[in-house]
Formats: structure tokens, sequence, C-alpha cells
């Protein structure tokens, strides 16, 4: 009995663990353009919330830059929004998404590099999957396989009003932890504003 309620408090610590710690991750940072954030690029997705903007017209984009410094060895990937394009710098040029722009007023963006490949999605929506094997550009793969440990905002980024860091304890609105006591897996609800459907945290790491 005394065994049985200690792996029960156990359960409930673990439990409680990844609750606090789901929501300390999901906590918005207003974007400062130009400002240097910390961010493991390797470790962790990032959400950046966006706000339809009509009173601009032109340069509509979000430009989201991966640094191995604050200063320097940065690469950029351009979302624009007059063509609905995507620009991964180094790898391709603008490019067409092969679906249309979302239409929601808010939108939250999700963005998932790994060594070999890149994704975004949009509302629990895949837009792209980009393998830096595949582009024609030289030095493609050895550039965007690198570690970044750093982001900033572009200048001319008119869309990014927020963002998040999003790692695998905080990652869905349904996490999971072990169960210890038989091998099952406990299902918590997290606090997650964008409870829209997760694409498999998996396939990001």
């Amino acid at each position: 009995m005394a065994k049985m309620l200690c792996v029960k408090i156990l359960i409930s610590v673990v439990v409680t663990f990844v609750i606090q710690g789901a929501s300390a991750q999901e906590e918005w940072t207003t974007i400062g353009q130009g400002l240097c954030y910390k961010f493991d690029s390797e470790a962790s997705d990032i959400e950046i919330k966006t706000y339809q903007r009509t009173n601009i017209e032109v340069n509509k984009n979000i430009r989201l830059m991966l640094c191995q410094t604050c200063h320097f060895s940065c690469l950029e990937l351009i979302v624009s929004f007059i063509r609905f394009e995507y620009k991964i710098e180094g790898c391709s040029g603008y490019t067409r998404f092969s679906k249309d722009p979302p239409t929601e007023l808010e939108n939250i963006w999700r963005i998932g590099k790994t060594h070999g490949s890149i994704e975004i999605w949009c509302n629990g929506d895949k837009f792209l999957d980009y393998a830096f094997s595949s582009s024609t550009e030289e030095g493609c793969v050895d550039k965007w396989s690198e570690h970044t440990k750093f982001i900033k905002f572009g200048i001319s980024d008119t869309m990014s009003d927020s963002f998040r860091e999003i790692t695998e304890s905080s990652y869905c609105p349904e996490t999971t932890v072990e169960n210890s006591m038989n091998g099952s897996w406990l299902s918590l609800e997290s606090h997650s504003a964008s409870a829209a459907a997760c694409p498999p945290y998996s396939a990001l790491i």
C-alpha cells in the first residue's frame, strides 16, 4: 500500500511539472524588430502570431532570421503575403505555396527546423515541408544544417506580432507522460491557445 502511494505521488509530481513547464513555455513574447532572442531551433519549434493588416498594401511578410550568434551567421526565412510565397535564403527564390493563404483575422504560424528540412504550418495545416537536399543552390544543406541558437525578426517584418517557443512537453492540446505503474499513458490537457490539430512532433526531431 505504501509503495502504491509513493508511485501515485511520483506520478502526481511528474504531471504537475509537465503542466507548469508547458504553461511557462506558452507565454507570448511581443516582437521587437531587430532584437535578438535566445532560441535553440534544434530543441524547439517557434509559433508566430500574425494579424491581418488592412492598413498595409505592400511588403506584407514574416521575416524570421535564424542565427548562430546575435550578430553573425544568420539565415532568413520569408513568408510573403502579397503573392503568398516563401523564400529560404540560400536554398530557394520566392516560390508560391501550393495552398491558398489563411483567411482568419488572427493566425498562428508554426516553424520547425531540423538538420535536413524546414516545415511551416498555419492554424494546424501544413503549408510547407522543404528538404534542404532538394535545393539546386550550392551550399543550401551546409548552411541550413547548422545549429542555430538565436532568432531575430527583420526590420521589414510587418506581420509578426508575437512569438513563443514550443517544446515537446507543450506541443499539443493533449500532452502525454508515461505512467510508470503499468506502462500506459496519462493524457493531460494543456493550456494552448492554438488548439488546432497538431502535426506529429516526431517529424520535426
